[in-house]
């Protein structure tokens, strides 16, 4: 191959210039398949292509000459992209039903022509007046990719904080470079809602050692995505003034439990039960995180004498 400069016709058309030609470049490139991307050219030039096949009894002749035209630019991405990022249109969170948590959201936003992978940018702030936040900054490939349409791109983003606005921007790539344009869009993850109703049973009444609670799920959901259960503690008031109340039970329980019995208290005691989420299996979930500790109900409940 070897480079022709460009000219222009009279209808504004770039054609090749062959009386000016360039010494021949040959390149033996190991494929079986009929195509093959050449890299490294330079923008506004014409290339004349020939091929041949190879293997160990000997090689063919020289195909015929094929002339491609370089584009006018070594970032096509700037060009041919920018355009159609600049179009893409943003599905508001409430486009995409049920997928924003306190802690995700999920987003989705319009194929980009030619794009191979998408750099994702958002900003967690850092809750102190004054100190800027961490921005985070995802390249979208492969996996990540894998549920893409020739429509749509879907992308749930994970850990943020609750009850904050994030603004989400998003940039088109391919081997070309990087788009300079982008679209963005402005999620709200929920606030973490405590559960309701927490009370002591109407139907079954507390006893000389047990009481029964009944409680209910926000109405809007957890709100948290890998909630698995609840964490239900009983605290005894205080032995005497100036000492801490004293936990006396903890109990793990599935999230689709709403009742629960606890015996072995003492009679004529004010116990306080407090219940909140957990995202592990068991009392491994004690040590909670990402804010599910404030989404607490709390409740005193007096044992019979």
């Amino acid at each position: 191959m070897y480079p022709v400069p460009l000219t222009t016709n009279a209808k504004g058309k770039s054609i090749a210039d062959s009386k000016n030609k360039n010494q021949w470049v040959t390149q033996i490139i190991e494929i079986t398949s009929p195509s093959v991307t050449v890299t490294g050219l330079k923008a506004n030039t014409g290339y004349q292509f020939q091929v041949r096949a190879v293997n160990e009894s000997g090689k063919s002749d020289w195909s015929a000459i094929s002339t491609v035209a370089a584009a006018k630019t070594t970032s096509a991405i700037a060009t041919a992209e920018a355009p159609d990022l600049k179009k893409a249109k943003f599905a508001k969170p409430k486009a995409v039903p049920d997928t924003t948590t306190a802690d995700s959201a999920t987003i989705t936003w319009a194929t980009v022509a030619n794009a191979t992978s998408y750099v994702l940018t958002y900003t967690i702030p850092s809750g102190v007046k004054g100190v800027p936040g961490t921005t985070i900054t995802k390249v979208l490939t492969g996996e990540e990719l894998a549920n893409a349409t020739n429509d749509k791109v879907t992308y749930k983003i994970e850990g943020l904080k609750s009850s904050t606005t994030y603004k989400v921007s998003i940039f088109a790539q391919n081997a070309s470079g990087t788009t300079t344009k982008t679209v963005s869009v402005k999620v709200k993850t929920l606030k973490i809602a405590a559960p309701t109703k927490l009370a002591s049973s109407k139907t079954v009444k507390p006893t000389v050692s047990t009481i029964n609670l009944t409680w209910q799920p926000p109405k809007k959901g957890f709100g948290v995505d890998g909630v698995n259960g609840y964490i239900v503690e009983v605290w005894a008031p205080p032995a005497s003034k100036g000492v801490e109340p004293e936990l006396v039970q903890v109990v793990w329980v599935d999230k689709d439990t709403t009742s629960l019995e606890i015996k072995d208290l003492e009679k004529k005691t004010k116990y306080t039960v407090r219940l909140t989420y957990t995202t592990g299996s068991g009392l491994d979930g004690l040590v909670l995180d990402r804010g599910i500790e404030s989404a607490v109900a709390n409740k005193v409940i007096t044992t019979a004498k």
